[in-house]
């Protein structure tokens, strides 16, 4: 499966900050522009979106619903600096 994480908020057409990956179930070696991140064991709530930007919400809105009904408790962290 396909993983992504976005360095800024919001959607751009150019000049995005971004990482992209896979999960793998054995260690490989980082080479030439690839970097290799061992991620610690933790419990989520995740959904996995296809389809247009504009109905990410779509596929977001129900998470915190469903972790405040499995009564779970969750952080959630935006990256802020001043202009």
């Amino acid at each position: 499966m396909g993983v992504a994480l976005w360095h800024a908020f919001g959607y751009t057409e150019s000049d995005v900050d971004a990482e992209v990956g896979f999960y793998l179930k054995q260690q490989v070696p980082a080479t030439d522009g690839v970097r290799v991140y061992e991620l610690p064991e933790t419990t989520v709530a995740s959904t996995i979106h296809n389809g247009a930007y504009g109905r990410l919400p779509k596929a977001y809105d129900p998470l915190p619903r469903w972790v405040t009904d499995e009564s779970y408790v969750t952080e959630i962290q935006v990256p802020v600096s001043k202009g």
